[in-house]
């Protein structure tokens, strides 16, 4: 019937359409799933990258501890050493008061004797002993 043999028509000429347009669908496909393998082999390695990265991290972490570790023990070292020097400061000037309490003595010693070579020797050898002290103390 001439309803069929239209119908008929129409679906050769669809069956020809799709016949043109399979080797261009052929071709996109084809073309997809080559962006697709690129995609993935870039997502690889970006994986790759992330791992390594995280494995940096923490090797830095690691590292960034222990450099703390040694800053604390560092601080800890100076506040001893500031303890350390603070004494030996007050050490020195209880010396230098010891020194000075020496040479007085001496001067009034050499005022008494008329500033005998004796008294001058005394003063000269007990400044140089205190210079001697003041110095293994610094």
């Amino acid at each position: 019937t001439k309803q069929r043999t239209v119908e008929i028509e129409r679906l050769k000429r669809l069956h020809e359409s799709l016949d043109k347009k399979e080797p261009m669908l052929e071709k996109e496909e084809a073309r997809l799933k080559q962006q697709l393998s690129e995609r993935e082999g870039r997502s690889e390695a970006r994986n790759s990258n992330i791992i390594a990265l995280r494995a940096e991290v923490e090797a830095l972490q690691g590292d960034i501890g222990s450099c703390r570790g040694s800053l604390d023990e560092l601080h800890r070292r100076k506040a001893e050493l500031v303890g350390q020097l603070a004494m030996a400061n007050d050490e020195t000037r209880v010396v230098t008061g010891q020194i000075d309490a020496l040479e007085q003595k001496l001067r009034n010693r050499g005022e008494q004797t008329g500033g005998s070579k004796v008294a001058r020797e005394a003063l000269e050898n007990a400044i140089a002993e205190a210079d001697r002290e003041l110095a293994i103390l610094q």
